[in-house]
């Protein structure tokens, strides 16, 4: 079985390099797999951005060589793997036991490339700390895969102390603004630097100071600003440590502050500030949402605010999302495209606080107004571990949402709702093997669609993978079984699909190696159908013994194609005839097994050179007086080859 398992996976790693998008659930797209052993995962916080070109650029860490290293790989908006084989490296620097790298962070680069950047320890030499002692890095990578900068990154900061906890932005000019955690000074402090295409750093060196205070508590988020600056939001603590403050302030291009000295207080001391998430305004200002507790409540709040371009709230008090009973976390938002935002998060109304949640949305306008039902609108329709939600716009003033659905066979959903807060899609099984659904992204293809990635501890190959959705929240075709067995010496294939989207039809291939693949049949699909399962066949009538592996090559109306997992039906092994000896001189031993009749021994003119009669399964033929040279032995359908010598 073990062969058979890496066999396989050998297979669906090059079907996936070669072909689309995959059709199947729990199959899906392998981005990189290289497991230090059996069963292990190897890759850790995977990030995703656009390539702005309906494709993703994905970055993570990774220890195939026993150190922390972080690698990167594009996948086009056909499904296709443009870059090398499980990833190019975008850092290999050697590292040591009580040295790390994190804090992976992309933005695109305006030319189907990204900016990465990162913490690492490589010139770290003390013991092991809780707190990252290392120094900030970046790279560059283009749309074909070539690092752009310096071997292993530039260096962003290496101040004394130690940086940390990187967030970065595009500057829209190929460039990208970098903001980080210090430690530098006695307090906690944030520093920025502002890098071009070729990796030039335009600030001093280690970065300009955005503020310092003794109670900083977290790094946030970078947002445009749309005037060539940016947005930068953290968190500090009150004179309560269960008090959590949230600030923000406005950098222009030339790394001057904008709003006043030490930021905006964006959030009031009367909340606790959990897990804060930004977006821009578009205007220069930026929507906020967050959860919180009230006077150390474990009952959670959804709240969100709008913070304008002028450093103004919009609203003196935040708008409150969701006050249903029982807890709500992890917000997440996104511009509804007309100036306002879509927010969604974990609810837990139907639960008992522990488990048994769902997801539900709310839509906001510019003035903070909930536009929706009071509370919001149930996503997921279901209730069970289901959490950890991800949202992206859909191009049509909708939204998409990703989310965890922690059961058996489940994995990862997806859902997608209209500006007006109407469900468009059934909940849809995204990704549905057992162990998967960790560290979910997810982009858009702003045409109703998005990629999703994830990490993904499936049995047979732990890595990272990624799957495409369509606009009307289907694959193009759901394979829902795939299956083979023997009957009357034949195989019999059956298949069945859930949902069809423009499918032509399929071609069964066939293999006694399960490498090389040759067509033996077709069977027409059905075109396209909605939540209506179809069921397929087809027979073989002339199996190879042995093993036969089989595959189908599902076509569609445009073009396009996918291939399935691989399946085999196994057949006797037949005892084959014999020529023997061979070479032979004198006297020629054919073992016919089963057959009775004549035997022709034929030149390679085509004549007759000799024939006898086999009435016994092992026939001798006296071929001395023939000519040096190749012949032919034909029985039955049995034709061989032999060479008889002097």
């Amino acid at each position: 079985m073990k062969k058979i398992s890496t066999l396989l996976l050998t297979l669906l790693v090059c079907a996936n390099c070669f072909g689309q998008w995959s059709t199947r659930y729990d199959v899906n797209n392998l981005i990189c797999a290289t497991p230090l052993h059996e069963g292990a995962i190897n890759q850790w916080d995977p990030e995703m951005i656009s390539d702005g070109d309906g494709g993703a650029i994905i970055a993570w860490i990774d220890q195939r060589d026993e150190t922390l290293h972080i690698y990167a790989q594009r996948i086009d908006k056909n499904g296709i793997i443009k870059w090398q084989k499980n990833g190019v490296p975008i850092c290999t620097a050697t590292v040591g036991d009580h040295q790390s790298v994190s804090g992976l962070q992309l933005a695109v680069d305006g030319d189907g490339g990204a900016i990465i950047t990162w913490t690492d320890e490589r010139d770290y030499s003390g013991p092991w700390v809780h707190i990252p002692t290392g120094d900030i890095y970046a790279q560059r990578i283009n749309a074909i895969g070539e690092v752009q900068w310096k071997k292993d990154g530039i260096v962003i900061s290496d101040a004394d102390n130690g940086q940390f906890m990187p967030v970065i932005v595009s500057d829209n000019q190929g460039g990208a603004f970098i903001a980080w955690y210090d430690q530098r000074n006695v307090d906690g402090s944030v520093y920025a630097q502002h890098v071009n295409s070729s990796g030039t750093t335009f600030w001093p060196a280690n970065g300009n100071v955005v503020t310092s205070s003794s109670k900083f508590h977290m790094l946030h988020q970078l947002i445009a600003d749309e005037s060539g600056g940016f947005i930068v939001t953290w968190s500090q603590r009150g004179i309560d440590i269960h008090q959590n403050f949230v600030f923000a302030q406005r950098i222009n291009v030339t790394g001057t502050p904008v709003w006043p000295s030490g930021g905006v207080q964006v959030v009031s001391p009367t909340y606790y500030a959990v897990q804060p998430k930004f977006i821009s305004d578009g205007l220069g200002g930026i929507f906020l949402t967050w959860y919180h507790t009230m006077n150390q409540s474990s009952v959670t709040r959804v709240f969100a605010q709008h913070l304008l371009g002028n450093g103004t709230l919009a609203k003196p008090n935040a708008t409150i999302i969701c006050n249903a009973p029982v807890g709500h976390r992890d917000p997440e938002l996104v511009s509804d495209d007309n100036g306002g935002a879509i927010i969604t998060w974990q609810d837990g109304r139907f639960g008992d606080g522990a488990s048994n949640y769902s997801i539900f949305a709310q839509r906001i306008n510019a003035a903070g107004d909930a536009l929706w039902a009071v509370n919001g609108v149930n996503v997921s329709l279901q209730k069970g571990n289901i959490g950890l939600p991800k949202i992206v716009r859909d191009g049509q003033g909708g939204a998409i949402i990703l989310y965890n659905y922690d059961t058996y066979g489940t994995g990862v959903r997806m859902d997608r709702i209209s500006s007006s807060g109407k469900r468009l899609w059934n909940p849809i099984p995204f990704a549905t093997n057992r162990r998967n659904g960790h560290s979910m992204r997810i982009i858009s293809n702003y045409d109703g669609g998005a990629i999703a990635s994830w990490l993904d501890d499936r049995e047979y190959a732990p890595g990272i993978y990624a799957s495409r959705i369509l606009e009307n929240g289907t694959l193009p075709v759901t394979l829902v079984s795939f299956k083979g067995e023997t009957q009357n010496g034949h195989s019999k294939l059956t298949w069945e699909t859930s949902s069809e989207t423009n499918n032509k039809g399929f071609e069964i291939e066939r293999s006694i190696d399960g490498r090389n693949f040759k067509r033996i049949g077709y069977v027409e699909g059905n075109g396209t159908t909605s939540n209506e399962n179809k069921s397929y066949r087809f027979i073989d009538s002339e199996p190879l013994h042995g093993k036969n592996y089989y595959r189908l090559k599902q076509l569609d109306w445009d073009g396009k194609f996918d291939h399935s997992s691989i399946i085999f039906v196994q057949h006797p092994i037949q005892e084959t005839s014999k020529l023997y000896p061979n070479p032979v001189t004198n006297i020629l031993l054919v073992n016919t097994l089963d057959f009775k009749g004549q035997i022709l021994i034929i030149d390679l003119m085509g004549r007759v050179v000799d024939k006898v009669n086999a009435t016994t399964n092992e026939t001798s033929l006296n071929v001395s007086n023939l000519s040096p040279g190749l012949y032919l032995c034909r029985f039955g359908n049995t034709t061989q080859q032999f060479v008889k010598t002097k």
